[in-house]
């Protein structure tokens, strides 16, 4: 196997050519990188003067196109192109190489320039790259599912998961404490299978998102806070002046989320003021929609700017998220666990892998979590 030698005499750039060889270009098939017979090798180079060579390439990519085309047009295409018959003699054994020299041109180094390639092959060219970049696009989110995927309980979480719903427990004794909250019996019991979550459960969940990413400084984590359960309705009910303090101890803008749940009443949702990538974010397990929140946090915001940093909130890139693709509920009792999948997830920038059919599962690994005062993702 040889490497290709390609040598055009003349000016590329313009029709003008050099006096001595008459922009002739010389393909040398006894150097070659394609396999060949005894008869090719020993054969006389083939020249071309500039407008030949030309129109053997558009033939070349012509026959590529069109290769159904029946033998008598195929002829008469020859003869559109070719000066002499001597030249469409030579086209067959010209046209399987310069086949061959199109593939072996991907081996060629960057730097080397590439005079023989045209459009078509560059189009190709790019359109492979996309589809290794599409690949490895679908490996990483294949990798992060199977990092976000669900670690089994163990023999010993499952007796501290049993002992709190141990229905012999004294109803005034509190299972767990931890935030200044105690959860009762009656608190963790709702998350046995097919029970509402109430907002006890869910502000003491939010409280270990938090923990988890204060306890991560690094950036491991994004930093977030967890407005509890009464925030929304306390905003919607009574605007801004009732909210104004809970921002108090800490900068709202300097934080990568801000995890707020939503009580609709008889449903659970979550929603997320995302300052990373300018949103507001809205997550329904019914998939479901809500404008007023959108423009509720919009208003929060510009409120909240001028309060604290006395100066007018830039909206300038902000846009509302409410994706229908996400993880939805199949009954009328999950939605507090979905509320705070969502928050989970999110507050670790991780995609979706849950489904309704984990949550007999994730109901008992959050009580394991409530009970241990410590996520199982940390």
């Amino acid at each position: 196997m040889r490497s290709v030698a390609l040598r055009h005499f003349g000016n590329a750039e313009d029709d003008s050519t050099d006096s001595n060889n008459n922009g002739i270009i010389e393909i040398d098939n006894a150097n070659t990188d394609i396999e060949t017979s005894q008869s090719d090798v020993n054969a006389t180079p083939l020249k071309f003067n500039r407008s030949q060579f030309e129109g053997l390439l558009a033939y070349n990519a012509a026959v590529r196109t069109h290769s159904a085309k029946s033998n008598r047009s195929t002829k008469a295409f020859k003869r559109s192109y070719l000066d002499t018959d001597d030249d469409a003699a030579d086209l067959t054994r010209i046209q399987e190489k310069l086949r061959n020299l199109e593939l072996e041109s991907r081996k060629i180094k960057p730097a080397t320039p590439l005079k023989f390639q045209d459009s078509v092959f560059l189009e190709r060219l790019n359109k492979e790259l996309e589809l290794q970049d599409q690949k490895l696009a679908e490996l990483r989110l294949k990798d992060t599912a199977k990092k976000d995927s669900f670690p089994s309980l163990s023999g010993e979480a499952e007796e501290v998961v049993n002992k709190a719903l141990n229905p012999r427990q004294n109803p005034s004794i509190p299972v767990v404490s931890g935030f200044n909250v105690d959860l009762m019996p009656h608190d963790l019991k709702t998350l046995s299978p097919a029970t509402w979550l109430n907002d006890e459960i869910i502000n003491f969940y939010g409280q270990l998102l938090m923990e988890r990413s204060n306890r991560n400084p690094t950036g491991l984590y994004p930093k977030i806070h967890f407005f509890n359960t009464f925030f929304y309705t306390t905003l919607r009910d009574h605007g801004y002046d009732r909210v104004k303090r809970w921002s108090k101890k800490f900068d709202l803008f300097a934080l990568d989320y801000v995890v707020i749940p939503v009580h609709l009443g008889m449903h659970w949702c979550c929603s997320v003021i995302n300052f990373r990538d300018k949103r507001i974010e809205y997550y329904d397990s019914l998939r479901g929609d809500n404008q007023t929140l959108f423009r509720l946090y919009r208003d929060y915001l510009a409120s909240e700017s001028l309060d604290k940093k006395k100066c007018v909130f830039d909206f300038q890139g902000w846009t509302d998220y409410c994706p229908k693709d996400v993880p939805g509920q199949l009954n009328g009792f999950d939605c507090g666990v979905f509320t705070c999948m969502y928050a989970e997830y999110r507050s670790r920038n991780a995609d979706f892998d849950f489904a309704q059919k984990f949550m007999p599962f994730i109901r008992r690994r959050m009580i394991y979590e409530i009970c241990m005062k410590k996520l199982c993702v940390d």
